[in-house]
């Protein structure tokens, strides 16, 4: 190689070695990538540990009851079942419906400020008892 090319491949911002922006402003980046990374092995790894565990449970009661390979099967499907919405609780809690809190309604107002909510009804009586 000659020194011409050398020498730029060691500039900064130049695609090559440190970026152009220093180390401190792609030290944040890097960190929630790695946070996020390391979040989604985790959660993976309890994913394959929910199959193997269930599958290992399936066929030991297999080889106890001699139903040989129903609750192998069955097993291995409850720990995808499970392992899967463990996956999404813990990468996406959004998306699930049950983690989702109920639209807020706002404070009724005073008495009179709905006729529906004012008029007699099956648990609502008059002064006065037939």
């Amino acid at each position: 190689m000659s020194k011409r090319t050398r020498d730029t491949r060691r500039r900064p911002g130049s695609g090559h070695g440190a970026p152009a922006g220093g180390a401190r402003g792609s030290e944040r980046g890097s960190d929630r990538s790695l946070d996020r990374g390391t979040d989604a092995i985790a959660a993976s790894l309890t994913f394959a540990a929910a199959v193997g565990l269930f599958a290992w449970l399936g066929h030991r009661a297999d080889a106890s009851f001699g139903t040989r390979p129903w609750l192998l099967v069955s097993g291995s499907l409850l720990g995808v079942v499970g392992g899967f919405l463990h996956l999404v609780q813990h990468l996406s809690p959004e998306s699930l419906p049950w983690n989702r809190s109920p639209p807020r309604r706002d404070v009724e107002g005073p008495p009179g400020d709905s006729p529906a909510r004012d008029a007699p009804g099956p648990d609502r009586h008059d002064d006065h008892d037939p």
